[in-house]
């Protein structure tokens, strides 16, 4: 009997995803199904922390569709020969109700989640799962062929697909994209389709190796983050970074700064308890 055969993995469907709150931005928990405790999901903890390379990237193209509108509604007065009183007002209008970084940023998340779903359905036929083939975009495309070609020489073995974890010690719940061995070591993947792995993914993952450890017995004894391509901008290869090598800037430039998997379980449980403190809708 092998490592993964002898553990008692917990059935996906024992939890369900329940939100509290209003608004697209409202707090994710786990719900367990038959035991009914609630706990908050470490994407959710995580969402308010500060992503310095998105932040800049959306004050990028906001600032690049303010000048262009501005450059537009400068033209249509030069053109009519006239004067506007309130340029402001007419360069809003122009920009329209949704802001360019927030549609770019719908975009990107579309392609993004796109590009998982195919994934999750190849991994799911490795382990003999008989789910509906997702149709994806074009775009989409690209980063699943930049995965099939990382995975043929990656040297793993996928074990579980889509795992729900948790912790009663931590009280925190999370979904593992990826259960696998090399090695005959279990690991953890976890797939990424950003522009960049930020800090806070690899707190994310920590807290997965963390949660796993506790609920399934046995050490977690590898983690990486795998970044897909999708954009014909970017390098169409995939990127993949051990837990632990994080892209972090320094206030000139972005760096690599290696933290240990204790430093960034300590970051997280830190992140985790201030949110605990403001953000917790069922806080006492």
């Amino acid at each position: 009997m092998t490592i993964t055969q002898a553990l008692a993995w917990p059935d996906p469907a024992s939890t369900a995803h329940v939100y509290h709150g209003k608004g697209k931005d409202r707090p994710r928990f786990y719900r367990h199904r038959t035991e009914g405790w609630e706990y908050p999901g470490i994407t959710t903890i995580l969402k308010p922390w500060d992503k310095e390379g998105l932040v800049k990237w959306a004050a990028d193209l906001e600032r690049a569709a303010c000048l262009e509108a501005a450059a537009d509604v400068y033209a249509a007065c030069l053109q009519n020969g006239y004067q506007l009183t309130n340029f402001a007002a007419a360069v809003e209008a122009k920009l329209g109700p949704a802001r360019s970084h927030q549609r770019a940023k719908e975009k990107a998340a579309d392609i993004g989640t796109a590009a998982h779903d195919r994934i999750r359905w190849q991994i799911g036929q490795m382990l003999g799962l008989e789910t509906p083939r997702p149709e994806i975009p074009d775009e989409s495309e690209l980063a699943v062929m930049a995965w099939e070609d990382r995975w043929k020489i990656a040297g793993i073995t996928p074990v579980r697909s889509e795992q729900p974890v948790w912790s009663h010690t931590h009280r925190l719940a999370g979904t593992v994209d990826l259960f696998a061995l090399r090695d005959d070591k279990l690991g953890i993947v976890d797939l990424k389709s950003a522009k960049y792995i930020y800090p806070s993914s690899h707190y994310q993952v920590a807290g997965y190796c963390l949660l796993a450890e506790e609920l399934l017995g046995v050490p977690i004894e590898w983690a990486e983050l795998w970044r897909v391509p999708k954009s014909l901008e970017q390098d169409l290869t995939l990127e993949v970074v051990p837990l632990g090598q994080m892209r972090v800037w320094n206030g000139q430039e972005a760096v690599i700064r290696t933290r240990s998997r204790d430093q960034l379980t300590r970051s997280l449980l830190g992140i985790y308890q201030a949110w605990e403190t403001q953000m917790n809708p069922l806080a006492n």
